[in-house]
């Protein structure tokens, strides 16, 4: 089921980590050391369907 996440700076952490698991290429900004940046850049990507599905197994195992 798709989940609608809210641009805060845990969630956007959330986006960069599922990234990196299914390996999408990842800018040079960290999401922890500029999420404004990151989220500008990536937050997009959240709404594909594997994205979004990695963001809430990754953010169940929190």
């Amino acid at each position: 089921m798709f989940k609608k996440y809210r641009a805060t700076k845990q969630n956007v952490i959330l986006l960069e980590s599922a990234m990196k698991e299914l390996g999408h290429p990842i800018e040079k900004v960290s999401a922890a050391k500029d999420y404004k940046e990151f989220k500008n850049s990536n937050w997009h990507i959240m709404f594909h369907n594997t994205v979004n599905s990695k963001m809430q197994e990754l953010e169940a195992t929190i």
